[in-house]
């Protein structure tokens, strides 16, 4: 499959297909163990013992140190030592039926990338915003898993702006948009307690609606609107042709015709946003559905917003 996403299942009650075309058909993905065997991620990850190989053909086991091997292919997905814990995939979504069945989320995609290092769901909130005339960005929890041996499951707010489908990451100073909890053998205990940062959730999505408000309102003359792309992307020879392209899509990119969008730090902050999820192309390891979500090019979007919010 493309992007290096390995398997993929998405729910096309909207009768749209996202995220370029990728993954299997599920009319309602009801249940995380639905999800789960739709999109090929009904496998599980065990430790198993590392040996090196010595001159006399003898093999001597290395102390502390595990391979992550999928159990159906016997894939080495990772290397972990004695404290990390594998959490199934299983383990790791389940808490989001106690959300669906309270009609907190819906489940929308779930797939596995780099031939299943990682793993995620995202669900779809009942709750949107509305940003100045008509601008709907929707608010989605995404949850990830990896099995690589580095990074810990995650759970964050990922607003979708439904125009132009830009995932809007964002960081507050000093406020985590995170939830992160180590493969230990507390992680499964630790996810009961992420369940709960649905709360938490609903609240940053609040505030985050305010922000997008003021972001709207705030208009930017052409100075300080290249000041703002300036202090995101920088000063370079590459990031001036970035800028141009940037520049660009202030003026043509999608949603641009919407009334007030042009012009103001609303429009260049999607501006950005468009530029990293749909134009840049990401020549790293990684591929670009997990560059915008997780990687450099999420990175990026969280600066645009910090960068932004000093703006109002």
């Amino acid at each position: 499959m493309a992007h290096n996403v390995e398997t993929m299942a998405y729910n096309f009650s909207n009768n749209e297909k996202p995220w370029h075309g990728l993954g299997v058909a599920v009319d309602g993905l009801m249940t995380s163990e639905d999800a789960i065997v739709k999109a090929g991620l009904d496998w599980s990850v065990e430790k198993r013992v590392v040996y090196q190989g010595l001159p006399d053909g003898t093999q001597l086991e290395i102390d502390n140190q595990f391979a992550l091997v999928r159990n159906t292919d016997h894939k080495v997905l990772g290397m972990g030592t004695g404290r990390y814990t594998p959490i199934q995939n299983k383990d790791a979504f389940e808490f989001f039926d106690t959300i669906v069945e309270a009609k907190e989320a819906m489940f929308e995609t779930a797939g596995s990338l780099r031939e299943g290092e990682i793993v995620w769901m995202l669900a779809k909130m009942p709750t949107y915003m509305q940003v100045g005339h008509g601008d709907v960005v929707e608010n989605f929890v995404l949850l990830s898993n990896g099995h690589n041996g580095k990074q810990s499951i995650q759970l964050a707010l990922t607003p979708i702006r439904v125009v132009c489908n830009n995932t809007l990451n964002w960081a507050l100073k000093g406020n985590k948009n995170k939830v992160n909890i180590r493969h230990t053998t507390n992680a499964r205990a630790n996810m009961m307690i992420a369940s709960e940062s649905m709360g938490i959730i609903k609240k940053q999505a609040v505030k985050i609606e305010e922000l997008y408000a003021e972001m709207f309102k705030k208009q930017l003359t052409s100075e300080s609107m290249d000041a703002y792309f300036k202090a995101v992307v920088g000063e370079s020879t590459q990031a001036e042709n970035t800028i141009m392209e940037i520049n660009r899509l202030v003026e043509v990119g999608a949603g641009t015709d919407l009334k007030g969008v042009r012009g103001s730090l609303w429009g260049a902050y999607n501006a950005v946003t468009e530029y990293y999820d749909h134009y840049k192309n990401y020549q790293e390891r990684t591929n670009k559905l997990e560059a915008i979500w997780l990687g450099s090019g999420a990175t990026s979007k969280e600066k645009a917003f910090e960068k932004a919010v000093v703006l109002l």
